[in-house]
């Protein structure tokens, strides 16, 4: 270490040695100052060495010590600092932090490994580790202070990196934890296309960089969802897509504050990857609900045209057939034949033959086009259920329910036509009520029975008639729930929410 000092001994020590030669003289060192010089010495080597920059300074902060670590460290040459006082290295931010760390020296208190910024020669804020000491001389008192100023700036870049990263990695997660929530959201058959995007939309605000500011819009066609607190804003991203369709769809994720600018306004390049994904998830889910749909219109046209030809064609055939029958019957008994017993036997026979052919061909086209059709046709169901299987069956409707999208009431007529099938096949029931109701926020369509019930645990082969009936009902927008009933057998309910806009029920 270099100091001022250091050269006057130096300059001492050399202008003795010449007068002591002069004179014949001759200096002898004890073995005791041979080793106090000795290890002055090494522990200047080691300090000028050091790759720390060790200063030291008096109480009134002018330096009077720097070693090569410091030179190297803050760019000053030991004859530019020494003599200077230590403020030079302290950044304007940080003023008045060194009266502080002198007020703690003078106390006997070390600042062991203090992070801060120290000001270079060149302008440069430079990371180091301080450690600042008390210097005291042989009588114990303080005379002055000794910094040593560790490097850190490398540990810094690494833990900047490292932090970084770790940001990424939870940017990363957070994406990779939206789109696997909007996969398996997807395939859950249970789920409504309203309750999909209600759950969509709260899940995307939290995966952006500034959830706390974020909001979030999807669309469905007509149908959409926004979180509570979403506003129009102009920092937003957005993703559009087109199903085969024709029809649109759109998630849209705003920021209602301004953030600092990143690769796509206040949003990050990843973000824009992740919207996009997002709006692809609901493109594919759209799609397969679409052609789940065109496969149930397929069914109901098939068992349309089925109906149709029942009615056209078997009833017609065999109105003939009751006809020349009535008419043999009447000639049998006018000639007084014992076969006029037979024939009005087999008479009453292809009567019956009729209705039941006029009511099949009525459950394979039940609901005509207007918005009556529905309470008309599960009129019909209950008296022909009541005529083919002989048990109580009732249709109650407190109030008229006009539906008038006519896929949304064939889709009811179904699912209550399944559940009675259900009741009276496999639940033995011997008494169904059927109840259609309407409020200004639903339609509710209940079939209560009093057979045996579901099982507490379905079996895994279990038949595709409930599964069908809750298909149905996401078709339309509603949902299909069971439960036993208070005393015996099954309560089915099928509620279609009113703000899906797919139906306009109403009561009168």
């Amino acid at each position: 270490m270099t100091s001022q000092k250091t050269i006057l001994k130096r300059r001492r020590r050399a202008s003795g040695t010449q007068a002591g030669r002069r004179s014949g003289e001759r200096s002898i060192d004890t073995p005791k100052q041979i080793s106090s010089s000795a290890d002055k010495s090494r522990l200047a080597a080691i300090v000028e060495s050091s790759n720390d920059a060790i200063i030291s300074y008096t109480q009134k902060g002018i330096i009077n010590s720097w070693n090569r670590g410091a030179e190297r460290l803050y760019g000053y040459s030991a004859a530019e600092a020494i003599g200077k006082s230590v403020t030079m290295l302290i950044p304007s931010h940080q003023a008045g932090e060194e009266a502080k760390i002198l007020q703690k020296v003078r106390r006997g208190e070390g600042v062991d490994h203090y992070e801060t910024q120290r000001l270079a020669k060149d302008g440069r804020l430079v990371d180091i580790a301080l450690t600042v000491s008390p210097i005291k001389d042989a009588h114990g008192a303080f005379v002055g202070v000794s910094a040593v100023g560790h490097d850190i700036a490398e540990r810094k870049r690494a833990e900047c990196e490292r932090g970084r990263l770790v940001r990424q990695l939870s940017e990363r997660v957070k994406e990779l934890t939206v789109m696997y929530s909007v996969a398996h959201l997807a395939q859950m058959e249970e789920k409504s296309t309203l309750a999909l995007m209600e759950e969509i939309a709260s899940l995307l605000p939290p995966a952006w960089h500034y959830p706390e500011i974020a909001a979030a819009r999807v669309q469905l066609g007509e149908v959409e969802f926004k979180t509570p607190n979403f506003r129009s804003s102009r920092w937003r991203q957005k993703a559009e897509f087109t199903a085969t369709d024709g029809r649109k769809g759109t998630v849209e994720v705003v920021y209602l504050a301004e953030r600092p600018p990143e690769a796509e306004g206040p949003f990050l390049a990843e973000e824009r990857n992740l919207i996009n994904g997002v709006a692809e998830g609901l493109k594919g889910y759209w799609e397969r609900k679409r052609l789940e749909a065109e496969i149930l219109e397929i069914s109901e046209r098939e068992q349309r045209r089925i109906g149709q030809d029942l009615h056209d064609g078997l009833t017609q055939h065999l109105r003939g057939i009751v006809y020349i029958s009535h008419v043999l019957h009447e000639r049998l008994v006018k000639q007084s034949r014992p076969e006029a017993t037979d024939s009005a036997r087999i008479t009453q026979l292809l009567d019956q033959a009729v209705d039941q052919a006029r009511s099949l061909a009525r459950g394979l086209f039940p609901v005509e086009l207007a918005a009556t059709g529905l309470m008309q046709a599960l009129r019909a169901l209950a008296i022909s259920i009541n005529g083919i299987y002989g048990i109580f069956c009732q249709f109650v409707c407190p109030k008229s329910v006009l539906i008038h999208d006519n896929p949304t009431a064939i889709h009811l007529y179904r699912i209550a036509q399944e559940s009675v099938q259900n009741a009276v096949r496999h639940g033995k029931a011997t008494r169904v009520v059927i109840t259609l109701s309407a409020t200004n926020d639903a339609v509710t369509l209940c079939v209560k029975d009093n057979g045996q019930g579901f099982p507490e645990v379905l079996p895994e082969m279990r038949g595709l008639g409930l599964e069908i009936m809750k298909y149905r009902a996401r078709t339309i927008g509603g949902q299909v729930s069971h439960k036993p009933d208070a005393r015996k057998g099954t309560v089915l309910t099928c509620v279609l929410p009113a703000q899906v806009g797919l139906p306009k029920a109403r009561t009168s």
